[in-house]
This record gives structure tokens, C-alpha cells and sequence, in this order.
């Protein structure tokens, strides 16, 4: 415990200022508390900004990743990593009981295409998710199958996905070259 230079309380250490209790400070030791205490407040503010952009700049990288079937683009590449998803669905007893009725009439299944556009979005966002882990600039080359299952009772549906990671090369970084005519 420590004594408090005006009043002469004792006081825990961590509770004086520059010897004096929160009552008694001089106005310049106020003062001075207050500035740090401002100083701190800006400091964080500035903080929470930068986070603040720096997440705004990895979401924008993250929604540029391009997804495509293409084989290649026409850029220079290096290809980082081969990758896959997999979503699998067990369909409920209600969606088992209209895909048997479509069966026998014939028709769309739309719960069965609501499930499939879910697989493949969430698919989709994992191969976005794998690209942007491994720094990669898009997926290429992605291949998607899909299986259905009505066995034991109940179905199942499945969707597998492969794919590449690549990241483009920066371009070259050749001398200009002036034309004289």
C-alpha cells in the first residue's frame, strides 16, 4: 500500500498517479491522463480502420478467385494444387415421397433441383475458400458429378467436384522499347 501525497490514504500502487489519489491529482496530472487516454482512443480507432480495410481488401480477393470448366487461360500461370469438394445430402421422407410420385408421372423435381443448386453453391464456396487459403487466383479445369441414390429406405444425393488451383504470373518485366520512325 502506498500513501496518497495530499490526503495521506492509503492507496494500492496501481490507483496512484504520480503519487496522488484520482481525488486529489493536480489539473496538469488530469490533464496529462486525459491526453494519454485520448492518444489511446486514436490509436484504436486507427486500429479498427486498418482491420476494418484490410478485411474489405481480403474479401474483394476472395470474391475475385475465378471458377471455371476451362482447361486453361490465356495467361501465364503456375499451377499451385489439385483440389476437390464434396457436399452429400440426405434427402428428408417428404422430398423421397414427391420424387417417387414424379417418377411414376413424369415431370420437374424441384426440391431434388433446390438440393443439387445448395450442393453445388456450397461446392463452389469451398473451392473458392481452398483457392483463396492456398493464395491462388482462380480453379480451373473444375469437373462435377453428381450421383443419386434411392437405396435402404432413404436417398442420398452426392456431389463431387475437382479442380486446380492456379496463380497468374506477374507480367514480364521487359525494357521498353522505343520505335523511331
Amino acid at each position: 500500500m502506498a500513501n496518497c501525497k495530499k490526503c495521506n490514504y492509503s492507496y494500492p500502487p496501481k490507483e496512484l498517479t504520480d503519487g496522488y489519489c484520482i481525488d486529489c491529482e493536480p489539473s496538469e496530472i488530469k490533464q496529462k491522463r486525459k491526453e494519454e487516454e485520448q492518444k489511446k482512443q486514436i490509436i484504436n480507432q486507427k486500429q479498427r480502420e486498418d482491420k476494418i480495410l484490410q478485411d474489405k481488401l481480403l474479401l474483394e480477393k476472395y470474391n475475385s478467385i475465378i471458377l471455371t470448366t476451362e482447361m486453361s487461360i490465356k495467361e501465364d500461370i503456375e499451377r499451385i494444387e489439385l483440389i476437390s469438394s464434396e457436399c452429400i445430402y440426405g434427402l428428408n421422407i417428404v422430398k423421397d415421397f414427391f420424387t417417387g410420385i414424379r417418377d411414376i408421372v413424369g415431370g420437374n423435381i424441384k426440391s431434388l433441383e433446390k438440393s443439387l443448386k445448395d450442393a453445388k453453391g456450397k461446392v463452389m464456396d469451398d473451392f473458392r475458400r481452398q483457392a483463396f487459403e492456398l493464395h491462388g487466383d482462380a480453379v480451373i479445369a473444375i469437373k462435377i458429378e453428381h450421383t443419386y441414390n434411392n437405396t435402404g429406405g432413404g436417398s442420398i444425393m452426392s456431389i463431387f467436384a475437382t479442380g486446380t488451383v492456379i496463380k497468374f504470373s506477374p507480367p514480364s518485366t521487359s525494357p521498353e522499347v522505343e520505335c523511331i520512325n
